[in-house]
């Protein structure tokens, strides 16, 4: 018996959590992406070219050392362009809990769900990031937290200003 729980004590994955890098992209490369990106629709597009290529890189680094670190999943690649979304206070936008993951082959090869806050937190109200039964996840800029794609997530409505943040989904087969 004795045996048994020694094993229960080793490095097992933690995909029941979050993982975040405080400083994953520097205020001046935040500013630097909605400046360029931004426009007047609510959800915008990165597509992956030269251009971009650096902030494809940056979330994939930080991929790979938030699975080794915590997850521990088998990620494969990148099927969606990254998503820059605009939560704008004169409609109170929100995105109610969900998650990420879907019966389609596309969506159910999601593993993890990346997510970095690109605004200054002092330019908005309300938009908190917040994971079901974790509570309310950093709003410093530059901040990129890294969850499971299967955990519920929400941001809560905009109450003053403008929140910029971009997702992306790292895949992998299905899970066993």
């Amino acid at each position: 018996m004795e045996n048994d729980l020694m094993c229960l004590t080793g490095a097992y994955p933690n995909q029941t959590h979050y993982y975040y890098f405080n400083n994953g992209f520097s205020c001046s490369e935040c500013n630097a992406i909605v400046d360029e990106f931004s426009s007047t629709s609510k959800i915008c597009l990165i597509p992956r070219k030269e251009s971009t290529q650096w902030i494809y890189s940056k979330f994939l680094e930080m991929a790979k050392s938030a699975n080794d670190s915590m997850f521990h999943f088998e990620l494969t690649t990148i099927m969606d362009q990254i998503q820059m979304a605009i939560y704008d206070e004169e409609d109170g936008e929100k995105c109610d809990y969900h998650i990420d993951m879907g019966s389609d082959n596309k969506y159910a090869c999601r593993k993890i769900t990346m997510v970095c806050q690109l605004s200054d937190q002092s330019t908005y109200q309300g938009g908190n990031f917040e994971i079901m039964n974790k509570g309310i996840v950093s709003r410093d800029q530059g901040c990129v937290i890294c969850l499971p794609s299967f955990l519920y997530h929400r941001v809560t409505p905009i109450t003053r200003g403008k929140r910029y943040s971009l997702v992306i989904w790292i895949c992998g087969p299905p899970l066993r």
